[in-house]
């Protein structure tokens, strides 16, 4: 069989290693307390409290073949895009999707614990801070509006803390 599939064009190879910063110190820690939070929510019979749901891939093997298979070397393999894991989905689709499953699952379940991998339009930001690759109208624009606001505020508080007015026409009339 061996034979057959090198001459068909397949090779026997290793999949992609491991990223050797999986194990780091940082890594251990915060997986640690991420389990100590799951345990957190089971049962005695070791049943979810609340419900969990995953939207992620992770429990995917890279290119979705075993650490060893054959694989066909004349074929190139496909290029990452610079467009995400799904090229086609942003930032608003995946939140008119998200919304309607969060009232589904409020709806069938009440309240339960998504877990999100770290995809782009998973964390899309309503308030964005500046950055070096923003132009400097931009920033300035930004800093405008942030000014304006701390000055609104601290203009609250001072009138919060004025004393009542005290005109000279009523203390010369006392």
């Amino acid at each position: 069989m061996h034979r057959v599939l090198q001459r068909m064009g397949h090779c026997y190879l290793r999949g992609v290693q491991q990223n050797y910063l999986a194990e780091s110190l940082a890594n251990v820690a915060y997986r640690a307390q991420y389990l100590a939070a799951k345990l957190k929510n089971r049962d005695a019979d070791n049943n979810p409290i609340v419900p969990e749901v995953y939207l992620d891939e992770s429990y995917c093997n890279q290119r979705h073949v075993s650490a060893r298979s054959w694989l066909d070397s004349t074929r190139s393999h496909l290029k990452d895009t610079d467009n995400g894991y799904h090229g086609n989905f942003n930032a608003a689709r995946f939140e008119d999707w998200f919304r309607k499953l969060c009232t589904t699952l409020s709806n069938t379940h009440g309240s339960c614990v998504i877990h999100l991998d770290g995809a782009k339009y998973h964390k899309r930001l309503l308030n964005p801070q500046p950055t070096t690759a923003w132009p400097k109208s931009k920033i300035q624009e930004w800093l405008g509006s942030i000014f304006t606001l701390i000055f609104i505020c601290n203009l609250v508080i001072a009138k919060a803390h004025c004393e009542p007015a005290h005109y000279a026409c009523v203390a010369i009339a006392f």
